[in-house]
Parts: C-alpha cells; sequence; structure tokens
C-alpha cells in the first residue's frame, strides 16, 4: 500500500503550519520524527479528515479527499496518544468491535475477529472487562487491537510506539503493512526501516534507518540521538568500532570479540 503527499501545505488562519509537504511511502515501516510543534499531529489529523489542506495525498493512488473519505476508513486505522478521551463502548470486546460494526461485518465475522486479535495481543481474559477500569498497559493493548481488528493496510501511530515492549512491536512490524510511526522519541524510530524529520512543517530529512546516521551532526541539529546510536557515534570516535549500531546486544558481541 503506498501513500504519496505531494506539496501538501496547511493552514492555521493565514499562517502556514504544514508547507511544501512531499514524501512517498511504500509498504514499509517509517518513523517521522518531530519536536512539539514540527506539523506532526497536524498531519495525523489531515489523514484523519479532520484538516482541509492543499496539495494532493493519494492512497494506492486513489485521491484522498472529502469524496473518499468513507473508502479510506478500510484502508486506513490510526492508533492515537489520546485514545482514552475517545472510547465508545462499556466492554473492551465491544470498544473493540466497535471498527468493524462501522464496516457492516456480520456478527459472526465480528466476534471471530475480536477473539482473534484479543489473542494475539494477550488480552482474551479482558473482554468482558470495562475498558476504563483497566491499567495503562491494557488499555494501550486495547487500543491496539481496535487499530488493527479491521485489518487496514495502513496504521497510522501518534505518539505511541513508546507505550509497547518489542515483543508487541515486533508483531506490528511483521504484519507486512504500511506503518507511518509519528513520534518525538527518537528511540522509537529505530523500530522501523526508514527515517525522516519533520521540522516546521517540512521534511528536513529522509533516509533509510542504515544510512539515515552517516552525517552524525547534521541529525544532531534536529534530534536527541538513540542511545545506542550516541554510545556508538562515541566508540567510533576512539576507533573501537567502525559503525553505527542499532542493537546493543549486537555492539556488546561484536566488542567483545
Amino acid at each position: 500500500m503506498k501513500v504519496i503527499f505531494e506539496n501538501v501545505n496547511v493552514y492555521s488562519g493565514k499562517r502556514k503550519i504544514i508547507e511544501d509537504f512531499n514524501l512517498e511511502v511504500n509498504r514499509e515501516f517509517i518513523s517521522i520524527y518531530g519536536n512539539n510543534g514540527s506539523g506532526k499531529s497536524t498531519l495525523v489529523k489531515v489523514l484523519m479528515g479532520l484538516y482541509n489542506f492543499d496539495g494532493n495525498i493519494f492512497i494506492d493512488d486513489i485521491a484522498f479527499n472529502k469524496d473518499t473519505t468513507d473508502m479510506m476508513e478500510k484502508r486506513l486505522s490510526f492508533l492515537l496518544k489520546d485514545y482514552d478521551d475517545v472510547i465508545v463502548a462499556e466492554t473492551v470486546f465491544d470498544e473493540i468491535a466497535f471498527p468493524l460494526e462501522n464496516l457492516g461485518r456480520t456478527v459472526d465475522h465480528i466476534k471471530k475477529d475480536v477473539e482473534t486479535i484479543a489473542d494475539r495481543l494477550g488480552i482474551s481474559d479482558l473482554l468482558e472487562r470495562v475498558p476504563h477500569e483497566l491499567s495503562l498497559n491494557n488499555r494501550n493493548l486495547v487500543a491496539l487491537a481496535s487499530a488493527l481488528v479491521s485489518k487496514p493496510d495502513i496504521l497510522i501511530i501518534d505518539n505511541m510506539l513508546s507505550e509497547f515492549n518489542l515483543e508487541v512491536i515486533d508483531y506490528i512490524k511483521g504484519l507486512n503493512i504500511t506503518v507511518i510511526n509519528f513520534t518525538s522519541n527518537s528511540e522509537d524510530c529505530l523500530y522501523g526501516d526508514r527515517i525522516a524529520i519533520l521540522d516546521k512543517g517540512k521534511i528536513v530529512l529522509n533516509n533509510n534507518k542504515e544510512d539515515f546516521f552517516e552525517d552524525i551532526d547534521l541529525v544532531k541539529k534536529y534530534m536527541r540521538l538513540p542511545f545506542i546510536v550516541d554510545l556508538s557515534n562515541r566508540l567510533r570516535f576512539y576507533d573501537l568500532i567502525d559503525k553505527i549500531y542499532f542493537d546493543e546486544e549486537k555492539l556488546v558481541d561484536d566488542l567483545w570479540k
């Protein structure tokens, strides 16, 4: 599933908050990093159909606009930081089922899909519980189940990835769908295939993860380096290693050789 942004501009009054935003995302996991005020949440709301924009957005060659919003509901799903504010059901089962009901799925189909995703995320025993009474960790898992139960082609994550453990993140990565992870946590960026930096409404850096940190000084202008990248850079300075690592265990193993 491909997502293309072409010269997208978003305004707040007369002020331009997203400026000439261009990006192409194929079936991959991309993290779009930005500090507060960079425009991340604005882009999420554009994809939710909440903000008007100039320019073009194409999802699998279909123009994204008010006339295609209903069609896009079957393709896009959102995992939002403020999930607690949008809980709509009295039980976990009904909360997870809500997207399927909106899509007109049958009762049997809904029951099967809800039970399947709950089992995979380890929350089957919570299906009759009240969402607001769950722990934060379990509420986050319910939010993820709700986002994935409809088997979307594209998952949009808004500052939520760091709420999950590595096992859950690996599950998301293994779904073979397009993931666009908007984040202000640089550590989250290491889980994907590609990293882009959003600054003042524009993409200022964009590269695959392996090449992204080649110019460390440039990256440091826009983000605090992830711990393992910062450590690798310092060790490289003293000629103890010759590359940037993204895995702590791999770094330790190579240092001890």
